[in-house]
């Protein structure tokens, strides 16, 4: 079996904000992504939960799986929208078997 280096983005934020987070992944290049709901956690700004928050302030994480360098362009396209909104992204090695299955 032959493994492929990537890198992981994981993204979560508002989902107010995800459709514009989205659409600065497609401008970046990304070739797909998957959105899950974010149920609870906690962190800068305390503990949170869903079930406490009004639809407007639930939180969603988006992953996406891309070469190292595209995630870097990623990372500096999206980085005005984190310190503008409310959301965190991180980086991390990954590998997959399916290798051209991500940019």
């Amino acid at each position: 079996m032959q493994l492929h280096r990537k890198k992981r983005i994981e993204i979560i934020a508002e989902a107010a904000i995800v459709p514009l987070l989205v659409e600065a992944l497609h401008e970046a290049g990304a070739s797909g992504y998957t959105i899950l709901p974010a149920l609870s956690g906690g962190g800068h700004h305390g503990a949170w939960s869903e079930s406490a928050m009004s639809s407007a302030m639930q939180m969603q994480m988006i992953l996406v799986i891309a070469s190292p360098d595209l995630a870097a362009g990623i990372a500096a396209r999206l980085q005005p929208l984190i310190l503008q909104y409310k959301a965190i992204l991180a980086v991390s090695d990954v590998e997959v078997i399916r290798g051209d299955h991500f940019a």
